[in-house]
């Protein structure tokens, strides 16, 4: 929709709720929510933040159900739950980021007490 259509824009009625301390619906102001430090209409900085957080859980040894246990609000929760996402493509393509080319030679060697003899 551009600037030009919202001016002829009509809501429609609805029921008015509560969801935490905001009100949607029933005529309330529309709010909009962000996960991002960024202006949500640049993709590519949102998408470089969600990048630079998910390699920073990566880099302390987090998979994204350790993440999303020690996520400290929605937002990080949300994100979590990309990275899962994220984390399922690369096993489908049998592939690995740079974050994983690190991190999995040292979990490798942590984990295996043969290979950390051998090495």
């Amino acid at each position: 929709m551009t600037k030009s259509d919202s001016k002829n824009y009509q809501r429609k009625n609805t029921r008015q709720i509560q969801v935490g301390k905001v009100l949607v619906g029933g005529g309330a102001p529309i709010v909009v929510q962000s996960m991002t430090i960024t202006d949500t209409a640049d993709a590519a900085a949102t998408a470089r933040q969600w990048q630079w957080r998910i390699s920073a859980w990566k880099n302390s040894g987090l998979n994204a159900a350790q993440a999303e246990a020690q996520a400290a609000n929605d937002e990080e929760r949300t994100l979590a739950r990309i990275m899962a996402r994220y984390e399922e493509r690369l096993t489908a393509y049998q592939s690995v980021d740079f974050d994983d080319l690190i991190g999995l030679p040292l979990k490798l060697l942590q984990e295996h007490a043969g290979v950390r003899d051998k090495w």
